[in-house]
């Protein structure tokens, strides 16, 4: 019996519920003398850590999942931090049908929903999750319009969804007054056909150029070298032989990469293309600093008196 009792704890991050300590051949009485004897902790109502396992956040997540019944799902941010897209700092958070109600830890966030089908519940490390595409959903109702596009451009570059999937997913679940919809139908409307950033970096620097009204650029172009190696450019106006570097989100960072950049820049000045680098920094916190630059340095590709 314990072996069964292990096995199903070991699955389980550590804990298991009630139903599952009777379905595995104990009593009621049984179950109580664990908890008296200190064997078996309560983590929520009729929910148990065992065997001594140390408290983590998916055993959290778990036995909150257990405490809300049957259809209960982690959901909204502690999904996408769950299905790997964005940290939310490890929030206990779920979704359960309306209108049941449970209790839980203070800290947790529960959710209730009239519509919770099964195809949008899936398994992730063993527990029960919102899918990708019902997590962005919900999330739209959570988190700011920033994230929720920074959310969608990781989902789909990780290949965990795409944009026809997620108008799918609107076109199912659209209500009027369904929190989330509409948040998730302006970033799609803003993604324009598809096109996503490699990087949260490059999104919040598209943002600034559309903000600022500029021609809208080629995200990740790519250019042939003199020496015959090819290079990407974050944002690039080929027409007007313009690109944009963010630099400081993983590949500007030792003085090696930093020499390689330079590199680089070298040998597209020898074939007419001027760069422009800003820092990550700089992208979130000084945009008009990089609107304003980007904007002059249009200005001045496409002024006819520096011709010749």
């Amino acid at each position: 019996m314990d072996w069964i009792i292990s096995a199903v704890g070991e699955a389980q991050h550590g804990v298991l519920d009630r139903a599952q300590a009777r379905a595995a051949g104990l009593t009621d009485r049984q179950i109580d003398l664990r908890k008296s004897q200190g064997r078996w902790d309560q983590k929520l109502r009729g929910t148990y850590r065992i065997g001594g396992a140390a408290p983590h956040w998916r055993q959290d997540l778990m036995a909150t999942v257990l405490a809300g019944g049957a259809g209960t799902a982690v959901s909204h941010r502690a999904a996408l931090e769950l299905h790997g897209i964005m940290p939310f700092g490890q929030l206990v958070e779920v979704v359960t049908p309306r209108p049941r109600r449970f209790r839980t830890m203070s800290e947790a966030t529960i959710h209730t929903s009239m519509v919770l089908p099964d195809e949008d519940l899936t398994v992730v490390d063993g527990i029960t999750v919102a899918t990708v595409c019902r997590s962005l959903l919900d999330g739209g109702a959570v988190i700011s319009g920033r994230k929720l596009q920074y959310c969608v451009d990781a989902s789909v570059r990780q290949g965990l969804t795409d944009h026809e999937e997620l108008w799918e997913l609107l076109t199912a679940r659209r209500k009027k007054g369904r929190r989330g919809v509409g948040a998730l139908e302006r970033v799609l409307i803003a993604s324009d056909n598809g096109v996503v950033p490699e990087s949260r970096y490059e999104r919040a620097a598209l943002t600034i150029v559309r903000d600022f009204g500029l021609e809208e650029p080629v995200l990740q172009r790519q250019v042939r070298l003199p020496s015959g190696r090819r290079v990407r450019i974050d944002l690039a106006w080929p027409s007007w032989w313009l690109g944009v570097e963010i630099d400081g989100h993983g590949y500007h960072s030792t003085r090696s990469e930093r020499a390689h950049d330079a590199e680089r820049d070298n040998e597209l000045a020898l074939i007419g293309w001027k760069m422009l680098h800003f820092t990550t920094d700089q992208v979130f916190r000084q945009p008009g600093l990089v609107g304003n630059t980007i904007w002059r340095a249009l200005a001045a590709a496409q002024d006819p008196s520096r011709d010749g």
